[in-house]
C-alpha cells in the first residue's frame, strides 16, 4: 500500500495500539507487547483485548494513563457544554420520537401503530414518521428511570453524544498522531452541539457509526473475524436508528477493495445489516401493509420532484450548510492556510458574494429587499460556502498526498454525505449534515499535521484560538436555538392561561408548540373532522408550517402572545434565512441578524365554523380521484387546491393532468405552463406538456418540452418519443 513515511508510522502505532476498558484503540498486541504492560488483559463480548501500549511518538511515561486521562477529559467536557441545555424544552421532530416512545411503553412490538396529527389531519404513524424506532425505544427505557421531563431525557441523551466523542477519539487513532485535537474540533462544531440538544435519532445513528468503523479497523488488523461481525451489527443498529446509516456498507465495500484489492470474507459480514433492512422492510410491509424502508425513500423522491429545485442551487445551499455547521474547519483555515491562502480565500468569498447579487433568490429566500442587494446575509452564506469549499479542498488534499484506501475511505464519506443531504434528502438540514462532520475534523488534523511535520500541538496558539472561536460559535447557534425552543413552550402555556378554562380548545402548528398544547388538554385542528363552535378557542405560531387559514368572519383575535429569543442569531427563521432543520425556512443553518419576536396568536371562534380544506388535502383528494378514474371529481377538488395555494406548482401540475385527461388539452397546457412558471425545472410538467402538444399535433413544442424535460433530469418514456418521433423527426435533423 502506498502512502507517505508519516502515513506509514501512523499504520505501525496502529497496530501497537491495546485497549483497557474502552481507553485505547481495540488492537491485540503480541504476547511479548503484553507482557511489558504488566501481562494484563480483559475480555470484551469473549474477546480479549489486552491494556494500551504506548502512544505514538511516546518513548517514555505510561501511555495507557495519558490515554484514560484524555478520554476522561473529553467526556467531562462534552457533559460540560451540554448539560447546561438539559433543560430545553422539547423542539422539532422531539415530539414524534416521544409519541412512538409512548406507544412503544404500550405495545413494545408495534412502534407505528397509533394515529398522530402532525400536519393538518390526522394521520396513521406509519405514513408520518420516516425514521426507524431505535431512538424511540431508547426514550422508552430512559422514561422508566426518569420519567418523560426535559431535563432527565435529555440527561439520558448525552450519553450517544459522549459516546460519538470517544468513538471518533478511538477512530482518529487510525488515521492521525492527534485524536484528542480530533475529537476536541469536533465537540465544538455547531451541528454537533445543537444536535446532542435533542432527542432525535442523528446523534444515537453517529456514536453506532463510528463505534462500527472502530471495530472493523480492529478487525482488520488483528484478522479476527469477531470483531468484523461486532461492526456488522453495530452498521445495523445505526441503520434501525436512522436510514442513512445504512450508507456505511457500500462506504465499507469500497474502502475493502481499494484496500485489499479483492471481495474477501470481510465483506460478507456486511450482508448483516443488508439483511436487517431486509427484514424490517418484509415485517412493516406485513403490519402496516407497506415497507417503511422503501417508502422513506420514496419520500424523499417524491419531495425533491415537488420542490423541483435546481441541482446547482442546491448543491450551493448544501456548501453553505457544510461550512456553517462544521465551521472549525474554516476557523482554522487561515492557520492551515498561510497569508496566500487566506488572501485566495477572501477573494474567492468576494467573488461568491457579487455572482449572489445578480441571483434573485437561493432556495426559498430572497437576497434582495426594497432597497436593494441584503449584503448581510449575502456575505454571511458567502463565508459559509467558502468554508463549504474548504471542506471540500481538504479531502481532495487528502487523497491527492496520501494515495491510499484511508484517504478514499475519509473523501467518499465527506462527499458522499454532502450529495446526500445536498441532493438526495428530501431537503437540506443540518441533521443531514452531522454524519460527514467527523471525517472534517480528521481531514482537519491531518492537513495540519502534514503541514507541520507532526502532531498538531494542543498548547499552540495556532491550535486553541480558532478551537475556541469555534467552541464560542457552537455555544451561541446552539443557545439560540434553546431560546427557540424555549419561547415555542412558553407560548404554548401564555396562550393556554389566555384562553381560559371550561372552553373547547384548538391549536394549529407543531413541533414544541404541538407537545406542550396537547399537554395543556388542547387538541390540534383537523381539517377532515374538526367542527369548531362560538367561544372556542384556537391558538397558533406564526414562525410555523401547515397552518390553516380561518375565514376572518368567524374568528376574533383575542391575544397575540410574543417571546424574544435571541435577538442575534437564529437557527430556524425565514427573515434572517435561518433554516437549520430545513432549507424550506433558509439557505443557511443559522444566520447572524435583528431576529423577531416569535408569535403565538390567540384566536375566538365567532361563528360555526368548519376549517376549510387546506391546498394540500384537496390536492390529496384530487390526486385519489384521479387514479380512480373520477375526472369531474379531481377537477373539482384541484381547482380548489389551486385558489387556496396559487404557488403550489405541483397543484397545477395535478389540474393539467386532470384536464388532459378530461379532454381539455388548451386548459391542460396553461395549467402545466403556470406550474413550470412557478419552478421551471419540474421535468416530469415538461414532459406532461409534451405529451398535451402531441395530442394538439404541436410536434416542433413536444420535442422542445422532451428536450426540456431530460435536461432538468426527467427522462420521457420511450414509448413517448418513439410515438413523437413517427409524426415528425426532431428539429434540425
Amino acid at each position: 500500500m502506498t502512502g507517505t513515511t508519516q502515513h506509514s508510522v501512523a499504520s505501525s502505532h496502529w497496530n501497537s495500539l491495546t485497549l483497557h476498558e474502552f481507553h485505547g484503540s481495540l488492537s491485540a498486541p503480541s504476547p511479548q507487547k503484553n507482557a511489558s504492560n504488566g501481562g494484563h488483559s480483559r475480555r470484551m463480548f469473549g474477546i480479549r483485548c489486552p491494556l494500551l501500549l504506548r502512544r505514538k511518538g511516546s518513548e517514555s511515561g505510561d501511555p495507557s494513563l495519558q490515554d484514560t486521562r484524555e478520554v476522561i477529559l473529553l467526556a467531562c467536557l462534552t457533559l460540560l457544554l451540554l448539560a447546561p441545555f438539559a433543560g430545553k424544552a422539547f423542539h422539532i421532530d422531539d415530539p414524534l420520537f416521544i409519541a412512538m416512545a409512548r406507544q412503544i411503553r404500550a405495545h413494545p412490538f408495534d412502534p407505528y401503530g397509533f394515529d398522530i396529527n402532525w400536519a393538518d389531519r390526522s394521520m396513521k404513524a406509519w405514513w408520518m414518521i420516516e425514521n426507524p424506532p431505535l431512538a424511540s425505544y431508547l426514550i422508552a427505557l430512559a422514561s422508566y428511570v426518569v420519567g418523560w421531563s426535559e431535563a432527565g431525557l435529555h440527561l439520558v441523551f448525552i450519553a450517544p453524544a459522549i459516546a460519538a466523542v470517544l468513538g471518533l477519539f478511538f477512530l482518529a487513532r487510525r488515521f492521525c498522531e492527534s485524536p484528542l485535537q480530533v475529537s476536541l474540533a469536533f465537540l465544538v462544531t455547531p451541528v454537533f452541539l445543537v444536535s446532542s440538544t435533542l432527542l432525535m435519532c442523528d446523534v444515537l445513528m453517529l456514536s453506532f457509526w463510528l463505534w462500527a468503523l472502530v471495530f472493523w479497523f480492529k478487525g482488520e488488523e488483528s484478522k479476527d473475524l469477531r470483531f468484523f461481525v461486532i461492526s456488522g451489527i453495530l452498521i445495523a443498529l445505526a441503520t434501525l436508528t436512522k436510514y442513512f446509516g445504512l450508507a456505511l456498507v457500500p462506504l465499507l465495500f469500497l474502502y475493502s477493495i481499494a484496500r485489499w484489492r479483492r471481495i474477501g470474507w470481510r465483506v460478507a459480514v456486511l450482508l448483516i445489516p443488508i439483511a436487517t433492512v431486509i427484514a424490517w422492510e418484509f415485517a412493516t410491509r406485513g403490519a402496516y401493509g407497506r415497507g417503511l424502508f422503501s417508502d422513506a425513500v420514496a419520500y424523499s423522491r417524491y419531495f425533491r420532484t415537488q420542490v423541483g429545485a435546481e441541482a446547482g442551487s442546491k448543491l450551493l445551499i448544501g456548501l453553505s450548510f457544510a461550512g456553517g455547521c462544521v465551521a472549525v474547519a474554516l476557523l482554522y483555515a487561515p492557520v492551515l492556510l498561510g497569508r496566500r491562502g487566506l488572501a485566495l480565500g477572501v477573494g474567492l468569498a468576494i467573488l461568491v458574494a457579487l455572482s449572489m447579487t445578480r441571483v434573485e433568490r437561493i432556495g426559498t429566500f430572497s437576497f434582495r429587499g426594497a432597497e436593494g442587494p441584503l449584503w448581510g446575509y449575502i456575505v454571511q452564506m458567502s463565508v459559509m460556502i467558502l468554508g463549504g469549499l474548504f471542506i471540500m479542498f481538504l479531502a481532495i488534499t487528502d487523497i491527492l498526498r496520501q494515495r491510499n484506501a484511508e484517504s478514499l475511505l475519509l473523501a467518499v464519506w465527506v462527499f458522499g454525505t454532502l450529495f446526500f443531504a445536498s441532493i438526495l434528502n428530501w431537503s437540506v438540514n443540518g441533521r443531514s449534515v452531522l454524519p460527514m462532520a467527523p471525517a472534517v475534523c480528521i481531514l482537519l488534523v491531518r492537513f495540519a499535521e502534514a503541514r507541520y511535520g507532526g502532531a498538531f500541538p494542543i498548547g499552540s496558539k495556532r491550535y486553541l484560538i480558532p478551537l475556541f472561536l469555534s467552541g464560542a460559535l457552537a455555544l451561541t447557534v446552539t443557545y439560540a436555538d434553546y431560546t427557540i425552543a424555549n419561547c415555542a413552550r412558553s407560548g404554548a402555556q401564555i396562550a393556554c392561561a389566555v384562553g381560559g378554562r371550561g372552553r373547547t380548545f384548538w391549536f394549529e402548528g407543531h413541533w414544541g408548540f404541538h407537545y406542550y398544547m396537547e399537554q395543556a388538554g388542547a387538541r390540534p385542528v383537523d381539517v377532515m373532522k374538526s367542527v369548531l363552535n362560538p367561544t372556542d378557542v384556537v391558538a397558533y405560531p406564526e414562525n410555523a408550517s401547515d397552518l390553516i387559514p380561518l375565514p376572518d368572519d368567524a374568528v376574533v383575535v383575542v391575544r397575540t402572545v410574543t417571546c424574544q429569543p435571541f435577538k442575534l442569531l437564529s437557527t430556524m427563521h425565514r427573515d434572517v434565512g435561518a433554516g437549520f432543520f430545513s432549507d424550506v425556512w433558509g439557505p443557511m443553518p443559522f444566520a447572524f441578524g435583528r431576529v423577531p419576536a416569535e408569535k403565538f396568536n390567540v384566536l375566538e371562534i365567532s361563528r360555526l365554523c368548519e376549517p376549510p380544506l387546506s391546498a394540500e388535502v384537496r390536492l390529496s383528494l384530487g390526486s385519489k380521484a384521479l387514479v380512480d378514474k373520477k375526472i369531474p371529481e379531481a377537477i373539482r377538488h384541484l381547482t380548489e387546491a389551486v385558489r387556496y395555494d396559487p404557488d403550489a406548482a405541483n397543484a397545477h401540475e395535478m389540474l393539467g393532468l386532470a384536464l388532459m385527461l378530461g379532454g381539455r388539452l388548451d386548459d391542460a397546457i396553461k395549467e402545466f405552463q403556470r406550474a413550470l412558471n412557478i419552478m421551471p425545472t419540474l421535468g416530469g410538467v415538461h414532459n406532461n406538456l409534451a405529451v398535451a402538444y402531441i395530442a394538439k399535433r404541436e410536434y416542433a413544442k413536444a420535442w422542445r418540452e422532451v428536450h426540456l424535460a431530460r435536461k432538468y433530469g426527467f427522462e420521457p418514456p420511450r414509448e413517448l418519443v418513439e410515438a413523437l418521433s413517427l409524426f415528425k423527426s426532431e428539429p434540425g435533423k
